[in-house]
């Protein structure tokens, strides 16, 4: 901090008399016990702040005793032409946390500017309160500024408490319309009201300043702790009691002014402000995620939280606090609200925040979904042809009703997809003259599009999963060998870490290539969208309609070819053994790369014309539920870990239009199944199985008659065999055994030779072996049990580790979260079973769990690993084959 130039000096003293002359016209200040203040140290003034001017008052009138230094806070250093006087003077600029920054280093700032200018020998004034008061006493509640300054406060400084009366009530306090008053207004006013009265005939408001030596108490207060030396400073500042509030005329002959305190003052500790949620209902997810925000930023153990508890008055929120709440539900909740912050009052305000309330939402396009309704029977396929051939047909008739929506495009018609198809499908053929087309693109119009767009270019697409990770997204690239992968450069802008230099060189992206795409290829497109007939002809396109990976829950990913015939087959089967009307809509927002994703919600609404709704996240639940009340989307295909995300972020009223969910890829919990039921009461959920080689659908619950805890009966067209694991015999019904299926479904095989055949022979018929276990009751209803490879061999007996993992979840797991996962191998010796887990659990306490839930005695953990989160696979599952890897590393 800089020595200031005798001129500047010079004028800062001028102005300063300027300012106290101008200033006696309205107000006759007087100084009491100015002989505590040591002329020869830098002192640390700290008064209590009654209005704006106080300020001014106090540095005009002590500045000719002192070399003072003020704080300013940036709402009025900022103010022009003055802002080149207080930055001349030497005045620090302090981040106005009340007025819209959110500096959370302003308590840093404050105290280290502070000791800079007394190391300097600088006085400095700083308001403990932070903002001018509300009620004639002073609060300063749970403010850190002065309390950190004091604390770190170099020997030699002297604090001297300043209590300033006589200002409420001033057009300056908020004591005059319950507000903070307008600087720029109230110095018009001022001037205004100067001439009218003649400059000298101005009614002058008696302001006292009583200064008093505080340091030896504020040092020692401050040692306790920040709420014992705030409650030093009150009692300091309202040793008279509670000001009465003054209203001084302005006019010489003016009436005296008859007037009240405002109803309602802004911020004033006596106001009890009612959340502006009042009673409305919120997502789980919102009220949970906010209350362990709170919890963690305010370092409270406060179980009784609710919508009416005010974040200052009763749980202790500074400014500074309030910011880090604020920007906290911000990040979280993918939210963003005006810089005001004296607007979030309560808990129930920081669920308005997270609920979007306080949100810039983005504007939804208009969708025509909800008011129409242009169907009266079933959704059905009633050919064998291929994909394109039966999306040609549908397309082609009709072409006026609405068929998609998603947040980027908006609405599309059948008639404008197909134009759109067409042209991509030329732009397709430029780019890219290999045979397999990549696509990594999450679920969005764009993405069927392109799909669709291969099969008219007569290419095959080969859906990539980002979510795997570089390496794995590297092998299923070179297996494939493929060259150019479309995409879009807004998407590929969020992932692009999870991408390798290698695979970023193959990127095609779609929205940049489009607009620069020559016009005579649009013209194509264009033409050959209005003579389709004509120009496409599909009876001798390449079988191959996909190629798809799997999961990779428990091995490196496989890579598998689904012909038009498998799909088609696969989804004809679906819907004969349930009746969905065509009139509902579907909700899609679980990614391509998923069998489920492509196949019934890529593929089915293609061949249907089913209106369908795309989202691209399917774990932001808030942008799911929004776009399902925006659409009145009526139909969700899902995992139950994406459904529990929906769940947690709706309420009745946001699900209502929902009718059918169907689940599968996981098993469906109890609970999870009967929260969904409370919130959509009017919804039958649908419970199925399915295996990517199957394309996917294998069983499901209908409509008629749902069994718990079953994944339904098998579909039509598909002959399931339950076997036995070591001597292939056909178990009966009841019996626990190997899933096998065999139908038009089911793929040829993995496209690696050196993978061993998935095959078995039953009956001079190949089944397929899923590696699921389970059973056929004498309803034909299947249940899962496991799978095989998540058994392992302990002493002859073959132990579940699903079964074992289910039992520790019940006990110790989380329904907001994976914490709990088994692993194991017989492969060494004694073979392990393996917990992985989030919590501090002991070996000793899950087997006793275990022991209690009566599971095989020679069914014990051996070891547990504490990690800082269960890995997941893009589709949700638990990332098992990750699991493995570090158990051999143990």
């Amino acid at each position: 901090m800089k020595e200031k130039h005798p001129i500047v000096k010079a004028i800062a003293r001028f102005i300063f008399f300027i300012g106290r002359s101008f200033l006696s016209l309205r107000y006759k200040v007087s100084l009491q016990r100015t002989k505590d203040i040591d002329p020869n140290r830098p002192v640390l003034f700290l008064p209590n702040h009654q209005a704006v001017v106080d300020p001014m008052l106090l540095v005009s009138h002590i500045y000719p005793h002192k070399n003072v230094v003020p704080m300013i806070t940036s709402s009025y250093y900022d103010l022009p032409v003055i802002k080149i006087f207080f930055k001349n003077w030497g005045a620090v600029r302090v981040s106005d946390l009340e007025n819209g920054s959110r500096n959370l280093n302003v308590l840093k700032d404050i105290t280290s500017a502070a000791i800079r200018a007394f190391n300097h020998n600088k006085s400095i004034v700083i308001y403990p309160s932070g903002k001018i008061a509300s009620q004639g006493f002073e609060r300063i509640q749970n403010k850190k500024g002065a309390h950190e300054i004091i604390k770190n406060i170099p020997d030699n400084v002297q604090v001297i408490g300043v209590r300033i009366n006589g200002l409420w009530g001033s057009q300056w306090s908020k004591a005059w319309n319950g507000n903070s008053p307008n600087f720029a207004l109230n110095i018009l006013r001022g001037i205004l009201y100067a001439i009218c009265n003649l400059f000298i005939f101005i009614p002058r408001r008696k302001v006292s300043f009583y200064f008093e030596d505080i340091t030896a108490d504020a040092k020692k207060y401050a040692q306790v702790d920040k709420n014992t030396f705030n409650l030093f400073l009150e009692n300091f500042y309202n040793r008279n009691g509670e000001e009465k509030v003054s209203y001084l005329r302005h006019f010489l002959f003016s009436y005296p002014i008859n007037k009240k305190l405002p109803d309602s003052l802004a911020s004033a500790y006596t106001e009890q402000p009612i959340a502006s949620a009042g009673t409305k209902a919120f997502p789980q997810a919102i009220t949970s995620g906010v209350h362990a925000i709170i919890k963690e930023s305010l370092a409270i153990k406060d179980d009784n939280l609710s919508h009416k508890t005010l974040l200052t008055n009763d749980l202790g929120a500074d400014s500074i606090s309030l910011v880090d709440l604020i920007n906290k539900v911000e990040e979280k909740y993918n939210v963003e609200t005006h810089n005001d912050i004296s607007t979030i009052k309560t808990v129930g305000d920081l669920y308005l925040l997270a609920n979007g309330d306080f949100e810039k939402r983005q504007v939804f396009p208009p969708c025509s979904f909800k008011r129409s309704n242009p169907f009266n029977n079933y959704i059905k396929i009633n050919s064998y042809d291929n994909i394109p051939t039966q999306f040609l047909k549908r397309f082609t008739s009709k072409n006026h009703l609405p068929f998609t929506y998603d947040l980027l495009l908006g609405e599309t018609s059948r008639k404008d997809f197909f134009l759109k198809t067409c042209v991509v499908a030329e732009i397709i053929k430029k780019h890219c003259p290999e045979k397999y087309v990549g696509i990594m693109l999450p679920a969005l119009q764009s993405t069927s599009l392109l799909i669709m767009a291969c099969y008219f270019a007569k290419k095959i697409p080969v859906m990539f999963n980002w979510t795997t990770g570089q390496q794995i997204l590297d092998h299923c690239i070179r297996d494939t060998q493929v060259n150019h992968i479309f995409t879009a450069g807004s998407f590929i802008e969020k992932i692009k870490s999870q991408l390798s230099a290698n695979t970023y060189k193959k990127l095609v992206f779609l929205d940049k290539i489009v607009p620069q795409t020559p016009v005579h290829t649009k013209l194509k497109g264009l033409i050959k969208s209005k003579l389709p007939k004509r120009f496409y002809k599909f009876d001798n396109i390449n079988n191959q309609a996909v190629v798809l990976f799997t999961s990779g829950s428990e091995s490196l990913p496989k890579t598998i070819v689904l012909t038009h015939d498998n799909i088609i087959h696969d989804l004809k089967g679906t819907l004969e053994l349930v009746d969905l009307e065509r009139n509902k809509i579907l909700m899609g927002f679980l990614p391509p790369f998923h069998s489920f994703g492509f196949s019934v919600l890529s593929i089915l609404p293609l061949l249907t014309g089913t209106r369908i709704v795309y989202s691209p996240d399917p774990t932001d639940g808030r942008a799911i539920v929004r776009m399902i009340k925006h659409t009145g989307a009526s139909i969700i295909v899902t995992a139950p870990s994406f459904l529990k995300i929906i769940l947690n972020n709706a309420i009745k009223e946001d699900l209502v239009s929902l009718k059918y969910v169907v689940s599968g890829a996981e098993p469906l919990s109890e609970s999870l199944a009967n929260t969904f039921k409370n919130i959509t009461p009017q919804a039958t959920i649908l419970e199925g199985y399915g295996i990517t080689e199957c394309s996917p659908v294998l069983s499901l619950n209908p409509l008629q008659k749902q069994k718990t805890g079953s994944v339904g009966k098998i579909i039509k067209g598909v002959d399931c065999k339950i076997i036995h694991i070591e001597n292939n015999h056909i178990l009966q019904p009841q019996q626990t055994g190997m899933i096998c299926v065999s139908g038009n479904n089911v793929f040829d095989g993995y496209v690696d030779p050196n993978i061993p055949s998935p095959f078995i022979e039953i009956n001079n018929k190949p089944y397929y072996k899923t590696g699921d276990l389970g059973y056929i009751d004498n309803e034909g209803y299947l249940y899962i049990t496991g799978r095989l490879k998540r058994f392992i061999k302990i002493g002859g007996e073959m132990i579940s580790l699903p079964f074992i993992e289910k039992i520790l979840k019940d006990h110790f797991g989380s329904e907001d979260e994976e914490t709990i996962a088994i692993s194991g191998t017989d492969k060494t010796s004694p073979p392990q079973i393996i917990l992985f887990t989030t919590k501090p659990i002991s070996t000793h306490e899950a087997n006793t769990i275990l022991m209690e839930k009566k599971a095989p005695l020679i069914a014990k953990i051996t070891r547990i690993e504490i990690i800082p989160e269960i890995p997941l696979l893009g589709t949700g599952k638990i990332n098992y084959r990750l699991l493995q890897d570090k158990i051999k590393h143990l």
